[in-house]
């Protein structure tokens, strides 16, 4: 049973990290076509 807790803590920890990531991945993204349209607009 313990050996099966830690495997969920494990997979859980793996998950709320691999959230963080794609979030990260996400508000890059964001950050990119922010820019891209702010070149657009001003044509630098």
């Amino acid at each position: 049973m313990s050996f099966l807790n830690k495997n969920i803590v494990e997979y859980s920890a793996l998950g709320v990290y691999y959230n963080w990531m794609a979030a990260e991945r996400e508000h890059c993204r964001e950050v990119r076509n922010y820019i891209h349209k702010g070149e657009q607009d001003y044509d630098f």
